[in-house]
């Protein structure tokens, strides 16, 4: 396939392991949503405006802890790194050409929140640019010598408009132009898992397939 037809999408299906981290997160997330808002709501100590606020850091540690294993699980490297001002831990996972981190935001075209971290593994991805981005709509981007870029920034990012849901309402991988000033492409992941899985099955029913055309010899009787 020629570079100028390569797009992130199909980048994220040729790294090994990276199509089961993504389609596991996106199940589960919900879990994760449900246990922080249950911790959180549940403390007859907090009024609403405590319990929201909790919630937060409940639902980001939570999100933390499961990126980090669930990266691990599916054989991606995955590193507890610190933010440079605040010394706050993050989990960057590294998949092939790909790091990605995670981000709780409130709309599904929402930048993630501004943080050093992230403009400066947001750096490479100027380099992927051909032309004016297509901001804000989202389509395919055609990219310049992308099947030969490393680095490429991604974040998985995560949110629901409520302040107290139980469940997120969108899960998306986005990637942010040079100091995350703008989106470069925004992925739904409920769409990607969807695909992933069709495509695992399709292997899976292609491989069946030929196992059972495969001829079976039949062994000689020994002679008496």
């Amino acid at each position: 396939m020629p570079d100028s037809e390569i797009s992130l999408r199909d980048l994220l299906f040729e790294e090994r392991g990276l199509g089961q981290f993504l389609a596991t997160i996106v199940e589960r997330t919900p879990a994760v949503y449900g246990n922080a808002h249950s911790r959180s709501f549940a403390e007859r100590a907090y009024d609403k405006p405590e319990a929201v606020y909790t919630f937060g850091h409940n639902r980001r540690g939570g999100m933390e802890a499961m990126f980090r294993r669930e990266a691990k699980s599916a054989g991606l490297l995955a590193d507890t790194e610190y933010t440079e001002r605040t010394n706050t831990p993050y989990v960057l996972v590294r998949a092939g050409r790909f790091l990605l981190t995670e981000s709780h935001v409130r709309g599904r075209g929402e930048i993630p929140p501004t943080a050093d971290f992230r403009k400066q593994h947001s750096a490479v991805n100027a380099l992927l640019l051909k032309g004016t981005l297509p901001f804000p709509e989202f389509d395919s981007l055609k990219l310049y010598e992308l099947s030969k870029a490393t680095g490429i920034y991604g974040i998985v990012s995560h949110g629901s408009p409520l302040d107290d849901a139980k469940t997120p309402g969108f899960i998306r991988l986005v990637f942010p132009s040079e100091n995350c000033e703008k989106l470069v492409e925004n992925i739904c992941l409920f769409e990607f898992r969807k695909e992933f899985l069709a495509r695992q099955k399709a292997i899976a029913e292609t491989e069946i397939a030929v196992d059972r055309a495969q001829p079976t010899l039949k062994k000689k009787s020994e002679d008496k």
